[in-house]
């Protein structure tokens, strides 16, 4: 990296940038705690163990495997605008090492380990003016470590505990249906008393096995079954996921503002909001419906409009 890690510490150490936005208050593990984890032994840490909501963070416990982590293919290294990625991404590995380790990596640090990562991957590009701002920029805002995916997290969670309940009592449609239901309730678990998004791309993504229509078509049951309710249709064009909760789960009874949550989204999609969104639709996509009255409704003529 040549003279850049030197200016670069330069202008960390001199206190002209301000420290990195993410808070101490998330570190609630002390070193006894890591030091019983490490003995356990049999049991695997988790982000859990810092904060309900790191539940599917990355365990990533020293720099040498946040280097692992994160490498560069030989073509990738070619490509500046794929290295700046792999650099944000690399100190957000970092702050997994943190977390984990419940310590707080000076600026100095992080640009040592920075350098250490850009020579094994043995990166070809100039150091210019415009990366070590880059290098800059990644170590001061980079304020989220790196997760697991939430759905193949939650997954492998209800797996888990199917094996430990059932054990190889549930025939295949029993066991995928209890599969997607226990990996809703564990993703509205890490995601708190808020919707959760689930398409059926995302589903097969994640539960893998089977079409995408299967999933979809095991999710429609368990909200007709009152499991979960739709709050939110997802958008093709903007390939975005339907929006879910998941009925009775604890955290809609944590504490006031939670139980207000779920009485509006409930209410957003109560029969008459429904039928009232439908209305307005037709109204902007196939003209002007007029106000519905009268016992004569001609329906042909309704329906002819609707379609």
């Amino acid at each position: 990296m040549g003279d850049c890690s030197l200016s670069i510490v330069c202008l960390l150490s001199a206190g002209q940038i301000e420290k990195s936005h993410y808070k101490k208050a998330f570190r609630h593990m002390t070193e006894k705690n890591y030091n019983n984890s490490k003995q356990e032994g049999a049991r695997h840490w988790t982000g859990a163990d810092i904060d309900p909501r790191f539940a599917n963070m990355k365990v990533i416990l020293s720099v040498e495997q946040a280097m692992a982590e994160v490498e560069l293919s030989p073509d990738e290294v070619k490509d500046d605008e794929i290295v700046k990625a792999k650099l944000f991404e690399f100190v957000r590995s970092l702050i997994n090492v943190e977390l984990c380790k419940d310590i707080e990596m000076t600026h100095e640090q992080k640009m040592n380990h920075v350098q250490k990562w850009w020579n094994q991957n043995c990166i070809p590009l100039a150091q210019d003016e415009e990366l070590k701002q880059e290098i800059i920029k990644a170590i001061l805002k980079a304020s989220l470590p790196l997760f697991n995916s939430p759905l193949s997290y939650c997954r492998a969670l209800a797996e888990e505990q199917i094996k430990e309940k059932y054990g190889n009592t549930l025939d295949l449609k029993s066991k995928n249906l209890k599969l997607l239901c226990i990996t809703l309730y564990k993703l509205q678990t890490i995601t708190g008393p808020k919707p959760f998004y689930a398409s059926a791309s995302k589903l097969e993504s994640a539960l893998g096995q089977y079409s995408a229509k299967h999933w979809w078509d095991r999710l429609n049951r368990l909200e007709f079954d009152g499991y979960i309710k739709k709050i939110k249709n997802g958008k093709l064009k903007g390939k975005q996921a339907s929006e879910f909760i998941y009925l009775g789960h604890p955290c809609w009874e944590a504490d006031e503002a939670a139980k207000a949550e779920l009485k509006k989204l409930t209410a957003s999609v109560s029969l008459k909001n429904r039928v009232l969104k439908s209305i307005k639709r037709y109204r902007g996509d196939r003209g002007e419906m007029g106000l519905i009255t009268g016992s004569n409704l001609n329906l042909k003529e309704v329906f002819k409009k609707c379609h």
